[in-house]
């Protein structure tokens, strides 16, 4: 007999549990804690947009056999046809995936896993009960996802009802409870966590107010026995805006980058049927100022064409060379407009957990440069009174992150002046704590945060990123 080719759809890839699980980056016992990690950065993306000083409200409730996850900010809300791209599952959209930016996240796909969540855990545990809603100033939309995995596709169901909310957006999610044992990770402290629990979402939005200082965020648990409200309050009185608008500067980019962004912008003018010129796409960028006829010649140097798609050649030769002019008529900029959290803001945050004396408390910060791409990175250590075991959380541009990076990393500790040893080498970020005693059990709260504009990240969950 003939052998037949069979097929699989990639975008059933949004509707399988091992498909959730690579596009998420995180595993299923990590589908709670992502799904309010996404829906907080695009929250305070929106809000710092518009230059708005966020607040989120997070609220968690467990009640029988569903966990109910909502996230509301005063933004300035999503539009229909907003909405109605979310839930396209045909391709990853946004403005981040090919920008270079100091900004949250970078992938462009986080909603619509989000949206992809509900419907496959109601199939695997067969509970039919998942629903999306989505309140923003104009309508409630109410999102049902409907999976045919005979034909393998993913049509959204969307019903508009009247709006219930004045301003902002709020979406609600309401998921099964898986049945299995699981086991929250490393970066939680708590090695018992399970879904549903507390600490979990206090530990997660501990981590945003930390790296977030002008943000106020409140927490709403409530399961069967308790509930629970925590307060964050900010520490900045006005909007903290590092997104910068455009493409940010041409240094932020490698050479790929680049050529990546220049053939996404060829792509989306086609679709949407636009001619842009290359000076006006080169304006995008920071510090690309100057005589219009003067700037226009230097950007144009070596290319015979004013459109920005006659750079459309396989090698990415023509793109080259706009990178080149695009550096000889911008400088780099300073390291400082990339922002820093600074020392008073995590001394205010780990000062609840009883600071012992403030001279075990240290902060340092390092302003780097790495392969061509500037970095701010900011440590704080204290032991406290309060904490009986380690505590670690870091922060990646302003986001948090699900685990510890530099896993695979070996660094140098320098204990010459504490142990008299010289040089040592650990390997991760738990060795090197580890050989300056900061143990499990050592009552120490560490913060580590880095800001950079070109983050690489080794998967969809955005925590190990390539040195």
């Amino acid at each position: 007999m003939e052998e037949r080719i069979l097929t699989k759809d990639r975008i059933m890839e949004y509707a399988t549990m091992d498909g959730l699980t690579k596009m998420t980056g995180v595993t299923p016992e990590m589908f709670d804690i992502y799904i309010i990690k996404e829906l907080i950065d695009n929250s305070l993306d929106a809000c710092e947009l518009y230059n708005i000083q966020p607040k989120i409200k997070v609220t968690v409730k467990v009640k029988e056999d569903f966990l109910y996850l909502s996230v509301a900010d005063n933004g300035p809300g999503l539009g229909e046809e907003q909405i109605k791209e979310i839930v396209n599952f045909t391709r990853y959209s946004g403005t981040k995936y090919y920008v270079k930016k100091p900004t949250r996240g970078a992938q462009g796909n986080a909603l619509m896993t989000i949206l992809g969540l509900p419907g496959i855990l109601s199939y695997v545990t067969g509970k039919p009960n998942s629903k999306i809603i989505i309140s923003t100033q104009q309508h409630t939309y109410l999102i049902k996802i409907i999976v045919d995995k005979v034909m393998q596709e993913i049509k959204p169901e969307i019903t508009k009802i009247e709006p219930t909310r004045k301003s902002g957006t709020q979406i609600s999610i309401i998921l099964p409870l898986l049945e299995t044992k699981l086991y929250g990770t490393s970066w939680t402290n708590n090695s018992h966590k399970l879904w549903g629990e507390h600490g979990r979402y206090y530990d997660l939005i501990e981590g945003f107010s930390l790296w977030n200082p002008h943000v106020a965020f409140k927490l709403r648990y409530n399961n069967k026995r308790k509930a629970i409200v925590d307060e964050f309050a900010p520490t900045i009185t006005k909007c903290r805006k590092f997104s910068h608008p455009g493409f940010g500067s041409v240094y932020w980019y490698k050479e790929e980058d680049f050529i990546d962004l220049v053939y996404a912008n060829i792509r989306a003018n086609k679709e949407q049927n636009k001619k842009e010129t290359i000076i006006n796409f080169a304006k995008r960028f920071k510090g690309c100022t100057g005589n219009r006829t003067e700037l226009t010649r230097a950007l144009t140097k070596g290319l015979t064409d004013k459109y920005i798609d006659s750079l459309n050649d396989d090698k990415g030769k023509k793109a080259k060379i706009l990178f080149q002019n695009l550096k000889e008529v911008s400088k780099p900029l300073n390291k400082l407009v990339l922002g820093e959290i600074g020392r008073e803001h995590f001394y205010k945050v780990i000062s609840k957990y009883g600071v012992i004396h403030e001279k075990l408390f240290q902060y340092g910060k390092i302003n780097g440069i790495y392969e061509g791409i500037p970095y701010v990175m900011e440590v704080a250590i204290c032991k406290v009174k309060k904490l009986k075991k380690k505590r670690v959380q870091f922060g990646i541009n302003m986001t948090v992150t699900y685990d510890l990076p530099f896993g695979d990393t070996t660094f140098t500790a320098d204990l010459s002046k504490r142990d008299y040893r010289g040089s040592t080498t650990a390997e991760g970020l738990q060795g090197l704590l580890e050989k300056y005693h900061i143990d499990d059990d050592s009552g120490v709260f560490v913060a580590m945060h880095v800001i950079t504009p070109n983050v690489r990240y080794k998967d969809y969950g955005k925590s190990e990123i390539e040195e």
